[in-house]
């Protein structure tokens, strides 16, 4: 069980961390059939969720209240179906991928010796490519958009200490990208490597 002495150490460890987890991603828009459009598919999609999102990051907590993080975001990969109406009707294979890394200002607000109540802010530069494939029928089909941009990225989240240098974070984020928004649920280890501040 972990100490009170042990929990206001680790509050007070500053300096560099690194870390990763799973998440869960909801398009409020999903946006598979306006991408492809612009490769002259127009038609509706039907796409499922075949991958687990995942955050690999890497920051720097300059104190008690204010860090810094740079982190990799593998939002998803979707697979299914797509009806076309034009350039002819049919039903092709489809593939939506979106990844992309972030620069976030993290803050956060001690509530307990255990407990944080953490906010995050900045960008993400994001990376989506969509497909349509199929060789059924008398027409083949084969499409493929490689879109890139930066959006905003914000979020809340509650932070629990674990160890001296380590935190478990359970955070809520949204991102807006192209034509559509992600709301993401994530739960992540952090483990600081010890520096400034650092035991």
């Amino acid at each position: 069980m972990l100490s009170l002495s042990h929990a206001a150490a680790a509050m007070e460890e500053l300096g560099w961390y690194g870390g990763g987890g799973v998440a869960l991603t909801n398009y409020k828009e999903p946006d598979i059939a306006s991408e492809l459009s612009k490769r002259g598919l127009v038609g509706a999609g039907r796409l499922s969720t075949q991958a687990v999102p995942w955050e690999l990051f890497f920051g720097y907590r300059a104190g008690n209240y204010l860090g810094f993080e740079a982190a990799y975001l593998h939002l998803d990969r979707q697979e299914g179906s797509m009806d076309l109406t034009q350039p002819f009707q049919a039903s092709v294979d489809a593939m939506q991928e979106t990844d992309g890394f972030s620069l976030l200002a993290r803050g956060a607000l001690p509530v307990s010796r255990v407990f944080s109540v953490v906010a995050n802010a900045g960008i993400y530069l994001w990376h989506i490519e969509s497909t349509a494939s199929s060789l059924a029928g008398q027409t083949a089909v084969s499409a493929i958009l490689d879109h890139r941009g930066v959006g905003p990225r914000a979020g809340l989240g509650v932070e629990a200490i674990v160890s001296e240098r380590s935190t478990l974070r359970f955070e809520w984020h949204e991102m807006r990208l192209h034509h559509q928004t992600a709301a993401v649920f994530s739960f992540n280890f952090v483990h600081y490597f010890g520096g400034a501040g650092g035991k």
